[in-house]
């Protein structure tokens, strides 16, 4: 049975954002990425809700949250630091995934004090290289046209970017066919995808971080599916070599969405990199 939690609502940036906001102890904020919404995440929190509070928001214009009027790295670091202040999480430990993990990374170098520890699942924001599937869907017109609405449609889509190809659990394609019908996000959601890359030059600069990376002065574990079609492993290996306080795992047989592809796996490696944070600090 697919697991339920109570919706609940917040203003963070002035933008009206669901989350969900299950168990107590250190809180970990999940992220998901562009097209996808807080359901992505459904695998991994009963693995998480004993041990941390679990916060996990529609990122702003994606899911049921409202759609802002801007894309820009100012808006996607200041709304999740101010989400964080408002649901009284500061510092959090963030996991993100894909866009999430650049919305993460630009949270952690603009806001001091937000975030205390990041978890980066095959996310954007470490370098140009992007696969041609994300590249292709960046065209105006030829986008909206190949980017599925309907379920079977995005079921398909899904297991295009993992490695087993034959699994998405009951009902994730139906809750994503049922938040695509949002005309409004929709378009924000090209208009983000835009924003950050294109057919030729792959990564837009304003979307990647790679040349910040050096400034993080917090603890970093990057987790790596290796047979992502979307961000090749490179990108993480030239990162952790940038980042002062970071270390790399990969994951076998596994593509762009760990945590939903290999739940158990992916928990393991948070939980460990968590829990000698907490050691360290005393």
């Amino acid at each position: 049975m697919t697991p339920h939690y109570e919706d609940q609502w917040i203003e963070a940036r002035g933008i009206r954002t669901r989350y969900w906001d299950v168990g107590e102890g250190p809180p970990l904020v999940l992220l998901h990425g562009i097209g996808a919404h807080a359901g992505f995440w459904r695998a991994v929190m009963p693995g998480l809700v004993g041990k941390y509070r679990v916060l996990v928001p529609d990122m702003c214009g994606s899911g049921r949250s409202e759609v802002p009027a801007e894309v820009s790295r100012e808006l996607f670091g200041s709304w999740l630091a101010d989400f964080i202040r408002q649901v009284g999480a500061s510092p959090a430990n963030v996991v993100g995934n894909s866009m999430g993990g650049a919305v993460a990374l630009a949270t952690s170098l603009d806001f001091a004090g937000a975030v205390r520890s990041l978890v980066l699942a095959n996310s954007l924001g470490l370098g140009k290289s992007i696969g041609l599937g994300f590249r292709i869907v960046s065209v105006p017109i030829l986008g909206e046209f190949l980017v599925p609405t309907r379920a079977k449609a995005i079921r398909r889509e899904i297991v295009r970017l993992t490695y087993s190809r034959e699994w998405v659990w009951d009902g994730l394609a139906e809750e994503t066919e049922e938040l695509a019908q949002n005309s409004e996000a929709r378009r924000y959601f090209f208009r983000t995808l835009r924003w950050g890359t294109s057919l030729f030059g792959g990564v837009r600069r304003q979307a990647t971080a790679a040349d910040e990376l050096h400034k993080l002065t917090i603890p970093v574990r990057i987790i790596w599916g290796r047979q992502d079609p979307v961000f090749p492993l490179k990108l993480a290996r030239s990162a952790v070599q940038a980042i002062p306080q970071a270390d790399l795992v990969v994951i076998e047989e596994c593509g762009h969405m760990p945590h939903m592809e290999r739940p158990d796996e992916f928990n393991a490696h948070v939980v460990e990199f968590l829990s000698t944070q907490d050691e360290r600090t005393g």
